[in-house]
């Protein structure tokens, strides 16, 4: 029964913004800023109230490796 209900939109889109914050924190300390940048930008797309999507973003956006 409650598996044919429609999940809430928005702490769907704040999951993922917060799955994809957190591979991009990943990929910024292994130093492929690039791909970090794109998933830290989805994320705060997708959750701009989480703070993990914002710390993604600046470590993405720190010049430097990690």
């Amino acid at each position: 029964d409650r598996s044919a209900q429609v999940p809430d939109g928005r702490r769907w889109r704040r999951r993922l913004g917060t799955l994809d914050a957190v591979i991009a924190h990943g990929l910024a300390q292994k130093g492929q800023k690039k791909e970090a940048r794109a998933l830290a930008l989805d994320a705060v797309r997708l959750a701009p109230t989480a703070r993990v999507a914002w710390t993604a973003l600046g470590r993405a956006l720190r010049p430097g490796p990690g």
